[in-house]
């Protein structure tokens, strides 16, 4: 059997020590059957979902296999509480999980992406003969329009005073709120960004889209974020030799137990959250706060639709015309402050 985190025989564990691993997985207080009939259905489980997504690999990029295998995990935890197979699930099982999904707390678009990870995979079984129920009849949840949370000019600029450039940390961690909000760039373009990839002269990097195969785009800077990135530059080599490394990351680690290796997802995540503690900011705000700002300020500055979606790299102008619809409410609720309701 498969298990995360394998030993190094292939992945392959005595079935005492899968028993064991079951037994950490013990979602909503469901006490998990000790029985070899639970730890079969586990098996056959994993092998559907690792196949799956061997076959998503193929043709979809690696945020998108990672998006579908972090929504399918919940799948995994419900079908060994209820000691289920996949293709053995009714309609009714079926309908059962989405509420147990909905009963978690979880916010509607979250709700509605981890069901759209199980469709894919029940249309990808259907498609194999291997299950017979219609994936149409698989209804999606209600996602509530939530306001996407945008960073304001007057927000960044408050953000930018409240690092002092003279210490390290604060250098680095105001160049990387800076970058993200001149270039808009998602957080895990971001992070694979190289020394390689970047123009100085001509204030512009190369990255890798995200959320597309095999495609590239260039984003410019301007020149607050370009004078950053000339201090932190020097700086980052010496912590990069300091470490004894040799990779070519942009930003870099200055954690103790990490110095000088490449910049983590979740400490990106965290810069943005200790600013928001430090200015008693209410509105929540991340890494992709920045990309909503940047997607907002084309907007208002009336830049070409299609040229603003080449920006963001976006496949699709209607992931663009999202940002269009979003201004329009706004200007809406000032005429209602005018009209005095």
């Amino acid at each position: 059997m498969f298990v995360p985190g394998g030993s190094k025989n292939g992945g392959k564990r005595p079935f005492r020590v899968v028993l064991l691993y079951c037994r950490r997985l013990n979602p909503q207080g469901h006490k998990p059957s000790d029985s070899k009939a639970a730890v079969l259905y586990m098996h056959r489980n994993d092998e559907i979902l690792r196949d799956f997504l061997r076959w998503l690999n193929s043709g979809h990029t690696k945020a998108t296999v990672q998006s579908y295998s972090d929504g399918l995990r919940n799948l995994r935890h419900w079908l060994y509480a209820e000691q289920k197979a996949i293709i053995g699930l009714t309609l009714n099982d079926i309908t059962r999980y989405s509420e147990y999904l909905q009963n978690r707390g979880v916010r509607s678009s979250t709700h509605f992406h981890y069901m759209t990870a199980f469709k894919c995979l029940w249309k990808w079984l259907y498609k194999q003969a291997l299950v017979s129920l219609d994936p149409d009849l698989i209804l999606m949840p209600c996602v509530t329009k939530e306001r996407r949370g945008a960073l304001m000019p007057d927000e960044f600029e408050a953000i930018m005073k409240s690092y002092d450039e003279r210490y390290p940390v604060e250098l680095r961690n105001k160049l990387i709120v800076c970058f993200l909000y001149a270039t808009g760039l998602r957080l895990g373009e971001f992070l694979d960004i190289l020394l390689s990839d970047i123009k100085l002269g001509e204030k512009c990097v190369e990255v890798r889209t995200y959320k597309r195969k095999n495609h590239r785009r260039t984003v410019y800077w301007d020149e607050r974020t370009q004078k950053l990135l000339l201090q932190w530059l020097p700086l980052r080599d010496d912590l990069v030799a300091e470490g004894g490394l040799g990779h070519q990351a942009l930003f870099v680690s200055m954690d103790n137990n990490s110095l000088g290796k490449p910049i983590q997802r979740c400490v990106v995540q965290r810069i943005f959250r200790n600013v928001r503690l430090k200015l008693g900011m209410k509105k929540k705000i991340s890494p992709h706060s920045c990309r909503h700002g940047f997607a907002t300020r084309g907007v208002k500055a009336n830049i070409n639709l299609s040229y603003l979606k080449d920006m963001l790299g976006h496949a699709n102008i209607n992931n663009t015309m999202v940002y269009v619809h979003q201004e329009q409410k706004h200007l809406q609720e000032e005429y209602r402050k005018i009209y005095g309701y």
